[in-house]
């Protein structure tokens, strides 16, 4: 959806907006690796390799997002998804961008839900080596919530035009059926401790390709270690 005439006429509710917000799950049920397919359960190494499993991982979140989609539609039309708010000033332009789950407004009252699994696909921690020199360990990950470890300190700059690409803060990308835009959600500013960066991306309704181009962009800035995770999946 457009920024602007969606958030003038949000902005305009705002203050009185009832929020059904779950910032993350609280230790969430596993699905055990018995559940698991056999993509997730046996070790894997290469690109491809990884690119199976975030698929996994990511259709996972999907199914609940275009649920949830569905739901919201038909309790409070109308409604839509991926809204582009700017929040805060004391961040970087693209640190401050957050698109909301779905939003929708009725009686003069925004109402905004972000969409959380309580689930989640789990497996041992694996290793990979998505890009030549560069060795990622991956852990259960939230799609919506993927905190991202790296021994290097990202050049700001080029994070921000990574983000703001595939925020897509111009609304550039086509929309689906139900409107999702293929857009990751938002991406926190790094903060740095002991020589290694940490920051946290909500991918959204991003594709896999997102996570490659960023692997890559760690890399290009000299990353040789890179952990991906969710504090909160155990």
């Amino acid at each position: 959806m457009r920024i602007s005439p969606l958030c003038h006429f949000l902005l305009l509710v705002l203050l009185s907006a009832t929020w059904h917000v779950h910032a993350e799950p609280a230790f969430p049920s596993a699905i055990t690796g018995a559940q698991c397919p056999k993509q997730i359960v046996n070790e894997q190494k290469n690109l491809d390799d990884l690119v199976v499993v975030l698929n996994l991982i990511r259709e996972h979140y999907m199914a609940a997002y275009m649920e949830a989609i569905c739901e919201f539609s038909q309790e409070i039309p109308p409604s839509v998804p991926e809204v582009l708010f700017e929040f805060g000033a004391e961040r970087a332009y693209a640190f401050r961008l957050y698109r909301i789950d779905l939003v929708s407004n009725i009686n003069g009252k925004a109402k905004m839900r972000e969409i959380n699994r309580e689930t989640y696909l789990s497996f041992a921690e694996k290793t990979f080596m998505p890009v030549p020199g560069l060795k990622l360990s991956l852990s259960p990950i939230a799609w919506n919530g993927v905190e991202i470890t790296s021994n290097v300190n990202p050049s700001w700059k080029k994070l921000e035009e990574w983000t703001l690409r595939w925020i897509d803060v111009k609304d550039l990308h086509t929309q689906d059926k139900v409107g999702l835009q293929g857009v990751i959600h938002s991406v926190t500013a790094p903060e740095m401790s002991e020589g290694y960066s940490t920051f946290s991306v909500d991918f959204g309704s991003a594709p896999v390709a997102a996570i490659e181009s960023l692997l890559q962009l760690l890399a290009d800035l000299g990353a040789t270690e890179v952990q991906m995770r969710s504090s909160w999946v155990k």
